[in-house]
């Protein structure tokens, strides 16, 4: 059975579910109450990662996000967008699917050079209390 949601009703603490009831009827079923979830800082903290992969995660992802952004107002198809970084086109194509596991920080600090995007470092050394 396909369940179909009332887009209007949609919060965040809670939705109603509709069930499709075999000729083109749709019907109410229930109230669903969806958990709060408070946040850790990261989708890679709540995840479970440890501290190390999570922070490895959040760059490649903030350099992933920076190539996308890039190569958008740059207008490069991907064929052309391999070219200039020197990498297939199916590389292109696993970047805008956000395949993050493929890409080392190597990697993406590289394309962002070639794309005339300069990257810094900053080590936030404060002690936690």
């Amino acid at each position: 059975m396909n369940c179909f949601y009332d887009d209007d009703q949609l919060n965040l603490s809670s939705f109603r579910t509709w069930r499709h009831c075999g000729q083109g009827n749709v019907k109410h079923e229930e109230d669903v109450k969806m958990k709060q979830h408070v946040t850790k800082g990261s989708v890679f903290d709540d995840l479970g990662f440890d501290k190390a992969e999570a922070a490895n995660l959040k760059i490649r992802a903030a350099l992933m996000r920076g190539i996308e952004e890039q190569l958008e107002k740059s207008s490069l198809t991907q064929a052309q967008a391999s070219k200039l970084l020197g990498v297939s086109q199916p590389r292109i194509s696993d970047l805008k699917q956000g395949k993050i596991h493929l890409f080392t920080i190597d990697m993406l600090v590289i394309m962002l050079t070639k794309l005339g995007k300069p990257v810094y470092l900053v080590i936030d050394d404060r002690i936690a209390a």
